[in-house]
């Protein structure tokens, strides 16, 4: 469930052609909460 919680949220990020810092810093914070949601 993690696993395809955390591929759901590479994919949504990878359709995004360019890291920018916003973006970067959005992926590390729904990173965060979704290792936090599944009690890692």
């Amino acid at each position: 469930m993690l696993g395809e919680k955390l591929r759901a949220l590479f994919d949504k990020f990878s359709t995004k052609q360019f890291l920018t810092k916003d973006n970067i810093a959005e992926f590390n914070k729904e990173l965060q909460r979704t290792l936090i949601a599944s009690d890692v």
